[in-house]
Parts: structure tokens; sequence; C-alpha cells
């Protein structure tokens, strides 16, 4: 199958940027790092580039009418205008995006492509920053197998995501000020982003003071308000506070997802999160604020429920499972080359339950266009 060879050769070139990494100390010091990290992203690039119009929904629900659009304005004023009255999209960002691919080609394939370098790098970016954390290869691995397969149908919001992934790396560092401007820029790519706020805000709120007994209390609350995340969105949606564009997360129908299944491939990880946070007193803020965003994500599990639509908001919270596995795996001690073998083979099996038993995003079985060209 196209996926496993292509995310096998992407994870095998990711080792070796890794081990220059390793060898440099520094990694930026050393320019085959980013050599192999360069051709470990684009080898998956590719396929976003060359897949079908049919593979993810998208494509066909706005992703080639933009770009159409944007390859026949005239002007960035007139593509603006046909993309608020006409698709009805106010993601500048985005639109910008399509419209500066499209001064150089008029290939929606090209577009597909430097979405997905750019969605991707942005990833591997942030894996990258927090290396010590979870390791360059398990991460993106986890990345390729776990997150995406949505970046194929997600188009805006897979970019938006990226990019608040990227945020909350500079946050831990206490770079709050240069968060805020990536956030500001998600929300350019999807209004969705908004939720980078809400997570900026707890980092914040949990790095101001060394205060065991406050995390512990801050961490309660914010479990609290996730769960409501749901009843939060509806009853501002129903007061007016936020746009109409909006209510597609709460009301749009979609296709039916068992509760039962996403909780299930879940549970694993979720059990060894809250053993290792109720038994060992050692591990970093930085582990307690990824841990608890991970238990976000299956706290919005209902949302499923409600739709698929709905459902993407916890994406912003499940983004970050490609740190936590691996992280997690770190906890557990000994049998280094077993535990590995089994975390593998998890993640194998996850991507078979997800994209190709349930046809999670609609990107499987991968089919390559028959249009393909450069302009």
């Amino acid at each position: 199958m196209i996926y496993f060879v292509i995310f096998g050769i992407s994870a095998c070139i990711s080792i070796l940027s890794d081990y220059y990494i390793q060898k440099s100390h520094l990694g930026k010091k050393d320019v085959r790092v980013w050599f192999f990290a360069f051709i470990a992203i684009t080898v998956v690039s590719i396929l976003n580039g060359i897949r079908d119009y049919s593979i993810g929904t998208d494509i066909q629900v706005y992703g080639n009418s933009v770009f159409i659009y944007a390859a026949q304005s005239h002007s960035l004023t007139q593509f603006l205008d046909l993309c608020v009255n006409s698709i009805g999209m106010t993601e500048y960002g985005y639109a910008l995006l399509n419209y500066i691919v499209a001064r150089f080609s008029t290939s929606p394939h090209v577009f597909y492509l430097i979405l997905g370098i750019l969605t991707n790098s942005l990833v591997y970016w942030g894996i990258t920053r927090m290396q010590k954390f979870s390791g360059i290869p398990l991460a993106w691995l986890t990345y390729l197998l776990v997150f995406y397969p949505s970046t194929l149908n997600l188009l805006r919001q897979s970019l938006a995501i990226a990019i608040i992934f990227v945020m909350c790396t500079y946050a831990f560092d206490k770079r709050y000020k240069l968060s805020v401007i990536l956030i500001i820029l998600a929300y350019t790519m999807h209004h969705s982003a908004i939720l980078g706020f809400y997570l900026l805000f707890f980092i914040w709120l949990l790095q101001r003071k060394q205060d065991k007994k406050r995390h512990t209390f801050y961490l309660i609350i914010f479990s609290f308000l996730t769960a409501s995340l749901y009843a939060i969105i509806s009853w501002l949606n129903s007061t007016g506070y936020i746009q109409d564009k909006y209510s597609q997360y709460i009301t749009i129908p979609s296709e039916s997802i068992s509760l039962a299944n996403s909780i299930l491939i879940r549970i694993p990880f979720i059990i060894l999160i809250l053993f290792i946070l109720a038994n060992n007193s050692t591990i970093s803020l930085k582990q307690q604020i990824l841990y608890i965003f991970i238990i976000g994500e299956i706290l919005l599990l209902p949302l499923q429920l409600i739709s698929a639509t709905a459902f993407r908001i916890s994406l912003y919270f499940g983004i970050f499972k490609i740190l936590v596995y691996p992280n997690v795996l770190k906890e557990v001690q000994g049998l280094t080359f077993t535990k590995n073998a089994i975390y593998i083979a998890f993640l194998l099996f996850y991507f078979i339950w997800q994209i190709i038993i349930q046809g999670s995003n609609e990107v499987y079985p991968f089919v390559i266009a028959n249009d393909l060209s450069l302009f």
C-alpha cells in the first residue's frame, strides 16, 4: 500500500535527521539535519499533490473552487470578494495562500503540494523543538499514522492546527507575544483556531508560579471547562456572541461514528497517562499540561454523537498525541526494542482501524490523479 511505503521511507529518513541532531547536539549547526528533514517532509507531501480529487471531502466542498477562483481572478481584491460572496469563506490567510500559488500555477495539485509541505513542515518543526520530550522519529511516525490522513481532508483547518501546535512549543518557552501572533495567523487560515487562546491561557496560567496545589486545581478546572466546551459554544452561538459560521461545528449532520470505538482505541494510552499522573511525582509541568490536553481530547469525544464536523474541534487537543504517546513510552522503563515494536504495531492498527476499516476522512484507498501538471 502506498501509504505504508511512503510513511516508512519518510520515517527512516527522519531517523537520519535525528541522528545528526544528536551528533551535533545543537542540530542547527549541521546542514544534514535540515536536508534529511526536508526530504522526510517532501516525500510525504508528494502524496498531497498527486492525490485524486476524490481523496478527502473538503477538496470537492471548497478546495478546488477556491483555487480556481484564485487562478481566474485579475486582482486580490476581486478574488477575496468572490471568496466572501460566492463561497462564504472569510479565512483571508488561506485565501491569500491560494492567490499567491495561483500566480505561477493554475494546477490545484501544485497548491495541494505546497499546502502539504507547509503543514507537514510546521508539524516537523514543532516536533524538532520538542525533541527532548518525545524524540523525532517516533513522534513523526505517530503524526504520519495518526494525524496526517486528516491533512488530506481538512485543508484549512489542518494548517491552522499545525500553527497552533507550533505555537504551544513557543508558549512553553514563555514566548507569549510570538504565541499570540501565531494564533492570529492560524485564525486567518481557519476561524476555529481561536481555541488557541484557550490553550495559551492555560499554559500561561500554569507557568506563572511553581505551586503544585494550584497546578492541580488549574488542571481540574481545565478538564471541566474542556468537557463543557460543546455547551459553551452552543450557548455563545444561541446568544449571538459568535458568528453564525461557527454553528457548523454543532449543527451539521455527518456520517455516523462509533463513540465506543473511538474511546477503546484511545484507552491504552489514557490508562497509562492517568497512571503516570497519579504515581509519578517527578514529571515535569510540560508533561502535565500535554497529558491533560490528551485527556481533554477524550472528554470531547461525545461531540462525535453530534457530527464528525463537530468533533474536528478536538483535533486542537488530539494533535498533541504525536508528542505525548512517545513520551509515555519513554516513561515505561526497560525493554526499549520490545516496547517500540509494540508501539509501532499499535500505530499500524490505529491507521488500519481508523482509515481503512472505518473510512475516516475518506482518504482510502489512495488514488493518483490522472490530470497532474505543474502549470
